[in-house]
């Protein structure tokens, strides 16, 4: 099963389901403040295939997606 182009990303504040939103906007949104290079390493992929993913230039493997949510939040 592959990651849709669009993915739902929970709730927002008021309890209202947020926008559906691209995943590469999702993994910069849940990055959060750390660097690409932490996030990279936190993954156990390369900067450039991070920053590839973050752009949307690369499709982002179902089980990095799920590390992501799981890792960097």
């Amino acid at each position: 099963m592959g990651v849709s182009r669009k993915t739902l990303t929970g709730f927002g504040p008021s309890g209202i389901l947020r926008a559906m939103e691209q995943p590469h906007a999702a993994l910069r949104r849940i990055r959060g403040a750390r660097t690409q290079i932490e996030a990279a390493k936190i993954l156990g992929v390369g900067l450039r295939t991070y920053v590839r993913y973050e752009s949307g230039t690369r499709r982002i493997p179902e089980p990095v997606w799920r590390l992501a949510k799981l890792l960097l939040r």
